[in-house]
């Protein structure tokens, strides 16, 4: 391929705020209508009631609303994805799972090598819901020893732990959980460059198809932080 040739977008997908799917993405937007909503009490460790204050106060929200993901289940189904791996999975790589497999996947999904189709996402490296507990994990023990008095007794797993290692590193992953579990051989990695993350994923994947080191990009972006840190 020539810098010159066309570069077709042959598919598209994704989960938005309020919004299941392009679809219901695109109606919103005609019908200017707004995706804040009260945050769930579930999405934060503390009530809202107490995380909330109407001035500026350290760790505190200044607002109760917010923008979330809809509610979705991921069906582990056709990928190839350790059990244990599945079941454990951060939100935010559930997400990107979810999107990659509405755009590759359907009666309008594009027919690809799937060995000569690379993955490159944007991913902006915040705290999520797993690398928080993680957080917590490790170091909540610690405070709470500070703060009784009592001896702190770390401890260690005994063998290493796959999971573990998947909930300290979410955000550098997506793109290769993608990859691995759609079968997808073209290359694959996860960047970070601000709010300019998608337009760089965009910007390389055309770069790998100019080059012809892929015949087919999935390229986007994901995110999907610990809200009440983002809040």
């Amino acid at each position: 391929m020539a810098f010159s040739d066309p570069i077709a977008v042959v598919g598209m997908a994704g989960l938005f705020p309020g919004a299941r799917g392009i679809a219901d993405f695109w109606s919103h937007i005609c019908a200017k209508t707004g995706a804040t909503a009260e945050v769930h009490p579930e999405r934060w460790i503390a009530p809202p009631q107490v995380m909330v204050s109407s001035g500026l106060q350290p760790d505190k929200a200044y607002s109760s609303r917010c923008c979330l993901l809809p509610d979705f289940e991921l069906d582990p189904e056709g990928l190839d994805l350790p059990p244990d791996l599945a079941a454990s999975l951060d939100p935010l790589h559930r997400a990107a799972l979810q999107s990659a497999r509405d755009a590759l996947s359907g009666n309008a999904a594009p027919k690809l090598n799937r060995r000569r189709t690379g993955v490159i996402l944007a991913a902006l490296v915040l705290p999520t819901d797993a690398s928080s507990a993680l957080t917590r994990e490790i170091i909540g023990p610690i405070l709470e020893s500070r703060v009784t008095g009592k001896p702190f007794a770390p401890s260690l797993p005994r063998k290493p732990d796959r999971t573990r290692y998947f909930r300290s590193r979410v955000a550098s992953l997506p793109a290769a959980i993608v990859a691995g579990a759609f079968g997808l051989g073209g290359g694959s990695y996860t960047l970070d460059a601000a709010c300019a993350s998608s337009l760089y994923s965009v910007k390389l994947a055309c770069d790998e198809l100019q080059a012809g080191r892929a015949d087919a990009m999935l390229a986007g972006g994901v995110a999907r932080p610990d809200c009440l840190f983002t809040q």
